[in-house]
C-alpha cells in the first residue's frame, strides 16, 4: 500500500512541476512581448520627435515626409498588434496560473493524504507491536507461574 501512496504522490508532484514549467514559459513569453512593445514605442517616440525637429529646421521633400509618415503609421499598427498579442499572452498566463494553482493544491492534498495514511499505518503497527509485546509478557508470566 505504501508504494501505491508514493506513486500517487509522485504523479501529483510531476503534474505540479509540469504546470510550473508551463507557467514559467508563459511568463517568459509575456516579458519578451512587453520588451518588444516597449522597443517599438521607444522607436516611434524617438523618430517622431526627431522628424518634428528636422521638418522645422530643414525643408524636406514631400516624398521623404510621406515615407516617414508611412513608417510611423506602420509602427503604430505594429504597436497595436503587439498590444493585442500581449493581452492574449496575459490571458493565457492567467489561465496557466489557475491550472498551476489547481495542480499545486492537488499535490498538497495528496501529500497530506499520504502523511495521514502513513501516520495511521504507523499507529496501527505500534498497536500491533504493543499487543504482541503484551502477549509475550503474558506468556512469560504464565511460564513463571507454571514453574
Amino acid at each position: 500500500m505504501k508504494k501505491l501512496y508514493r506513486v500517487f504522490l509522485w504523479v501529483r508532484e510531476v503534474a505540479e512541476k509540469q504546470r510550473r514549467r508551463e507557467l514559467i514559459k508563459k511568463i517568459a513569453q509575456r516579458i519578451y512581448k512587453e520588451k518588444e512593445l516597449e522597443d517599438i514605442q521607444k522607436r516611434k517616440e524617438n523618430l517622431s520627435s526627431q522628424f518634428g525637429g528636422e521638418a522645422q529646421r530643414f525643408s524636406l521633400p514631400a516624398w521623404y515626409m510621406a515615407q516617414f509618415l508611412q513608417y510611423i503609421d506602420w509602427l503604430r499598427e505594429e504597436e497595436n498588434r503587439k498590444e493585442f498579442e500581449l493581452k492574449k499572452l496575459i490571458d493565457e498566463e492567467d489561465a496557466e496560473r489557475r491550472l498551476y494553482m489547481e495542480a499545486k493544491r492537488g499535490y498538497d492534498v495528496a501529500q497530506r493524504f499520504v502523511e495521514r495514511k502513513t501516520a495511521e499505518e504507523r499507529k496501527n503497527f505500534l498497536k500491533k507491536e504493543e499487543k504482541l509485546s503484551d502477549d509475550f509478557v503474558l506468556v512469560e508470566l504464565r511460564k513463571k507461574k507454571e514453574d
